[in-house]
């Protein structure tokens, strides 16, 4: 009986061991491994995946399907076959996280190095596949999310490029994301604005001219900025009256002794505001952000000044000002702060501040010919309303304003040098050489302005 026992016990041992081994290593499972031996990876995988099709609680056959993925260079697959494993338990938690952030820095690193050397739209498509696989591998990586909202930003995919930069923003709030947003608004605003203007280009042009026209100007200066009129009636030959009419502007001029007395627009000449509309929309997006940016970096010169850019483009005017005189204090040498504060000024007739910023631009760069032109319109603006101001209180003998007109003489010279025909700066200066009792330079430039006018 002890013999029989003992025998017994032996074989209940066996069938252990054998079920045990059964339990642990099915055939496909080591099929698979007999595979990988001997590097047949292609035959590997079909064994696991028949192993998982019957097991699918088997940690290990995902992990090792996940790792013949990963050197197929099949990411996807890769990272799907490790959350499978991962979900069946965490027994290879380490392997897998290492197999997947070595994954995510080939795709990151060559979305980068593609991203930066991009010559066409293809390279940049290809950053963006390679910016998305990394983003399927490591979805929570910030630093990944951003480059595929650039890459998409730089392809010209506005709307996906937001998406990804706003998700970076929420999660690190910084600086570089709220620049990008910003600027991604701003460009986009800037873009809708040059369509408008390109598209309304004619209509625009004859606005402009036909709101320079002034009653009291000289018909041969009116014929200079619309051109020929369509017909002309004679109303009255005594008093040399005639009706100038200009088809193409939907408006008569009343011309008496050489001169516009009347000008009587039939209809306004509009241009279609949509797309400038829309450009206003989109600057106003980036004040939101950029005024969150400025919030929380606010010595961020950069920041403030897509900030101060997009109050303007957005015709947030009170808050551009307010901006622009923090500016100015905090970057005194920006010469585009102080011009536009200068131009801001110049609109209120606060001359002396205005010249104030015109100066200090000018002296940060002496050729900012726009400086120097809105300088000499300071002084000429300031001696107009000094001598309109003195007639009122009958003072007509003071000539005080004068003062005004001689400090804006070389600022005039300076832009009649860079744009000799220019008509109406040849007209202003002969009016000011004229208020300065110089006659034969007032007559000298009043010709010139008259031969160009002619055509001669």
């Amino acid at each position: 009986m002890r013999t029989n026992l003992k025998t017994q016990l032996i074989f209940a041992t066996i069938i252990f061991i054998f079920t045990t081994a059964f339990q642990c290593s099915s055939p496909e499972m080591t099929s698979a491994k007999l595979y990988l031996q001997r590097k047949d990876t292609k035959k590997a995988a079909e064994q696991l995946q028949l192993e998982i099709s019957k097991n699918p609680k088997n940690a290990e056959a995902y992990y090792l399907l996940g790792k013949i993925k990963y050197e197929n260079q099949d990411y996807k697959g890769m990272k799907d076959a490790f959350t499978g494993s991962l979900a069946a338990g965490n027994v290879h938690e380490k392997e897998i996280k290492n197999f997947t952030m070595s994954a995510w820095a080939k795709n990151f690193n060559e979305g980068v190095d593609v991203l930066n050397n991009a010559i066409d739209d293809t390279t940049i498509d290809r950053s963006i596949l390679s910016f998305e696989m990394a983003y399927y591998l490591l979805p929570e990586s910030t630093m990944n999310i951003r480059n595929l909202g650039l890459a998409h930003y730089k392809r010209g995919n506005i709307p996906e490029a937001l998406s990804y930069l706003q998700k970076t923003f929420e999660k690190e709030k910084d600086d570089l994301s709220i620049r990008i947003i910003g600027r991604v608004h701003t460009d986009s605003a800037s873009k809708l604005k040059n369509k408008y203007f390109e598209e309304n280009f004619e209509i625009i042009e004859k606005v402009k001219n036909l709101n320079s026209v002034q009653v009291k100007m000289k018909s041969e200066d009116l014929k200079y900025l619309i051109g020929q009129p369509t017909s002309i009636v004679v109303k009255d030959k005594k008093s040399k009256r005639e009706e100038w009419a200009y088809d193409a502007y939907s408006t008569k001029f009343i011309i008496e002794n050489g001169l516009v007395a009347a000008i009587n627009k039939s209809i306004e000449l509009t241009p279609d505001a949509t797309l400038l509309q829309q450009s206003k929309q989109e600057f106003s997006k980036a004040v939101e952000i950029l005024k969150v940016g400025i919030s929380l970096y606010p010595e961020d010169s950069e920041i403030s000044e897509m900030l101060m850019n997009a109050y303007i483009g957005s015709e947030k005017n009170i808050e551009a000002r307010l901006l622009l005189e923090e500016r100015v204090v905090k970057f005194p040498d920006s010469k585009y702060d102080h011009y536009n504060l200068g131009v801001y000024y110049l609109k209120d007739n606060d001359y002396p501040s205005s010249i104030k910023h015109f100066e200090a631009a000018i002296k940060i760069d002496y050729s900012f010919s726009a400086a120097v032109y809105n300088l000499a319109a300071s002084y000429v603006n300031w001696g107009v309303a000094e001598q309109e101001r003195l007639k009122k209180i009958k003072k007509d003998d003071d000539k005080s304003y004068n003062e005004k007109f001689k400090i804006a003489l070389p600022y005039l010279e300076r832009i009649i040098q860079e744009k000799p025909d220019d008509v109406q700066m040849l007209e202003l200066l002969g009016q000011v050489y004229a208020n300065l009792g110089n006659s034969k330079k007032a007559e000298e430039f009043y010709k010139k302005a008259d031969s160009i006018r002619s055509g001669k």
